[in-house]
């Protein structure tokens, strides 16, 4: 995979908030070093996924923020538990300011969002023999209740997992999205996803 300019700027801003959490684990001597081994081990890691359209793929972040958070893992999976591991990026998101701030302006349950990923999911859909491992998505609302039903039938950070031998991240790579949505103060519940087995993974989202 191609790294985009926003790529490489990830490792700088979403250091801020993984050095606090770290740090709370191991001295800063070590946070420092793991910090920087990580910043390797994602620049290959991006090198190694399949190509999923970058330039044109407005989901592209999505895997960037992923593969940050892989990298970390790799560099402490020996020394953490997974569930540790879960605990301390969920607590380094709540600092993650940068990406607050673009979300709280958007609204999931909007006529412009769901159009937008509509978009999205054409674009997906039309390309999905060039990129195998992209995602394929749909997006509807209930008008009645207001809520819309994302989702998902492909996920590449499925098969990013896969082949870097860390399969039990998955989950922890969904949560980071749920949490990520949560940004914008609307209820995201999740029915289903394909880490856990299912044809697909499902997200209901409503206002708060």
């Amino acid at each position: 995979m191609k790294l985009l300019v926003t790529g490489r700027l990830y490792p700088y801003i979403m250091r801020r908030c993984m050095k606090k959490q770290l740090e709370d684990h191991f001295s800063k001597t070590r946070t420092k070093v793991i910090l920087k081994r990580a910043k390797k081990e994602y620049f290959k890691i991006v090198k190694r996924a399949p190509d999923i359209g970058e330039k044109e793929n407005f989901l592209v972040d999505n895997f960037y923020i992923s593969a940050y958070i892989a990298a970390i893992y790799k560099k402490v999976k020996k020394k953490l538990s997974l569930e540790d591991f879960d605990s301390m990026i969920m607590d380094g998101l709540d600092d993650f300011s940068f990406m607050k701030k673009i979300m709280e302006k958007e609204d999931l349950t909007s006529a412009t969002y769901c159009k937008e990923m509509m978009e999205i999911g054409t674009w997906c859909e039309k390309n999905e023999t060039k990129y195998p491992t992209n995602w394929l998505l749909s997006i509807s609302k209930n008008e009645e209740d207001e809520e819309v039903y994302l989702t998902y039938y492909r996920c590449p950070l499925y098969f990013f997992c896969k082949n870097e031998g860390i399969p039990e991240l998955i989950n922890t790579l969904c949560n980071v999205d749920i949490a990520i949505l949560k940004y914008t103060n609307c209820n995201i519940e999740k029915t289903t996803t394909i880490g856990e087995g299912g044809a697909y993974c499902q997200f209901i989202i409503s206002k708060n």
